[in-house]
């Protein structure tokens, strides 16, 4: 079908579409780009399917940059304006004998047959200034009742590809759309085969998932799916009540990764912090998470924050996890409703503000001030900054060396 839509192609992309249609070739910008552009938002990507075979778009754009980018499969990347633009053959798809790609692709010269092979009806469309929006599987009123659904059979798509289960709850949490009811039941029964795909591929899509405005209600109504990846999860997931409550805690977080992973970990029962960030570390590096990630979400699992918060306090606090990290901290105790991390958030407002010393390098005391110190100098300076962030001494040179020289005494008659 047909319809009457304005999409704003830009020029570079124009360039390739006019290329391909005055050498004879139908050319469309389709997928992504048309669902973005539909939706008012501005796509990242823009894509180009054509009824020309790979060797006749070479031929096509003979004098430009053209990378082999998936040259068996039909596609091939052409830089125009400076920008790529990825150009695939109108395609049928062969059997997908590992559950992600397909053997082997036959080449059509028809665009219905094209937009068939596609995962979802949102991501299904094409568009061309000559012939408007070519919608053949009903992909402009899915986005019209914010549904994701599957094109053809469900099953038979999870089936080629395994990612396509994953991928369609990352697209139902991002956009804040509901999974359409036999797309679902696909998605239910054919969670297990995600065990196929390569972690790096479900963690991507997964931490889309997580930080998108529908995360909550997905958490909630598809648990078996994470539960496949996420083991140590699964205990809270087929807790009705407390998947419940631990999904409209992480959604009470700010967009973030890590900050969402450690929600999901400290809602574990059961545990104590060090048994909950250990479970959700190994889990993340059987994800093959970057290190700093890693690191990081076992810091957030770990935070504490006393009952009675005061100004050497949170400059301990502040000094040991640096202000970003703490405040995500404060961050994560919100999402988890701590009322007292007001205070908190104020005295840490005001350290910043006065630039108070929270760290050996802005101690007015320095290693060299203290000749034939010997081995006690990291010591000495330590206790000088813990005597400063207390209060118990202005940070300047002479009270600090004054303060030193009166402890050292004290030790020396005890």
């Amino acid at each position: 079908m047909v319809c009457t839509v304005t999409v704003s192609v830009p020029d570079f992309v124009q360039s390739v579409l006019g290329r391909l249609q005055k050498s004879g070739f139908e050319a469309w910008v389709v997928g992504g780009c048309v669902r973005d552009s539909l939706l008012g938002r501005v796509p990242q990507d823009w894509d180009v399917t054509t009824s020309a075979v790979p060797e006749e778009i070479k031929h096509c754009f003979a004098g430009y940059r053209v990378i082999e980018t998936g040259i068996a499969h039909g596609t091939v990347t052409v830089i125009s304006g400076g920008k790529p633009v990825e150009v695939t053959a109108y395609r049928v798809d062969g059997t997908y004998s590992d559950s992600r790609h397909p053997d082997f692709v036959t080449f059509t010269r028809s665009l219905h047959e094209d937009l068939a092979r596609r995962d979802f009806t949102v991501n299904a469309m094409a568009f061309c200034e000559s012939e408007g929006l070519r919608d053949d599987f009903g992909g402009r009123e899915d986005l019209a009742r914010q549904v994701i659904r599957c094109v053809g059979s469900p099953k038979r798509r999870f089936d080629e590809d395994a990612l396509r289960i994953l991928r369609a709850l990352r697209f139902a949490s991002v956009l804040n759309f509901s999974v359409e009811s036999k797309t679902a039941e696909a998605v239910r029964a054919c969670a297990g085969q995600l065990h196929s795909v390569a972690a790096e591929r479900i963690f991507s899509e997964w931490n889309k998932l997580l930080c998108g405005k529908g995360a909550e209600a997905v958490l909630c109504e598809f648990p078996t799916v994470p539960a496949v990846f996420f083991e140590e999860l699964r205990p809270l997931l087929e807790d009705p009540a407390a998947r419940r409550q631990t999904a409209e805690c992480v959604c009470r977080a700010p967009t973030e990764k890590s900050l969402r992973t450690a929600l999901l970990f400290r809602a574990l029962r059961g545990y104590d912090a060090e048994e909950q960030a250990a479970l959700a570390q190994n889990a993340l590096r059987r994800l093959h998470a970057e290190h700093k990630m890693i690191v990081r979400v076992g810091a957030l699992i770990r935070t504490e924050l006393p009952e009675s918060v005061s100004l050497p306090v949170i400059r301990r606090l502040l000094g040991r996890n640096g202000e970003e990290l703490f405040s995500a901290q404060l961050a994560l105790l919100r999402a988890e409703g701590r009322t007292d991390t007001a205070a908190a958030e104020r005295l840490k407002t005001e350290i910043l503000a006065r630039e108070d010393c929270i760290s050996l390098p802005q101690l007015a005391l320095k290693g060299n001030d203290l000749p034939g110190a010997g081995k006690r100098t990291g010591m000495l300076l330590n206790a000088a900054l813990s005597a400063v962030m207390d209060g118990l001494v202005p940070n300047r040179k002479a009270d600090l060396l004054q303060y030193l020289a009166q402890l050292q005494s004290d030790e020396t008659e005890q």
